[in-house]
């Protein structure tokens, strides 16, 4: 493992890690370790939380809400069938790979 350019191997103790996390430029088996990726539609982050993926949850649905501003102006369209849409459009992308 390689840390800001320098090989490390005696990882033992706790505060060793704590180390690593604060580090920015991290390389473990040639691959580079990051903050956070997208993988499968979920953020995952190196601090394991899930506020990102929270924000960026919200970020999606709302943008998906804004795509459907015409529907949701259209007087045409009952109050009913705009909720089903809601329901079947919108909380899907929020509600995805949440545990219930």
């Amino acid at each position: 493992m390689s840390v800001g350019g320098r090989k490390i191997s005696n990882l033992r103790y706790a505060d060793d890690t704590t180390l690593l996390a604060s580090t920015r430029d991290i390389t473990i088996g040639g691959c580079k370790v990051v903050e956070s990726y997208v993988y499968l539609g979920s953020t995952i982050t190196n601090t394991g939380g899930c506020e990102d993926e929270t924000r960026r949850r919200c970020a999606v649905t709302r943008s998906s809400v804004e795509k459907l501003t015409k529907i949701w102006k259209d007087r045409k369209i009952t109050k009913n069938t705009k909720i089903r849409l809601m329901r079947c459009l919108v909380f899907p992308i929020f509600l995805y790979g949440t545990e219930t």
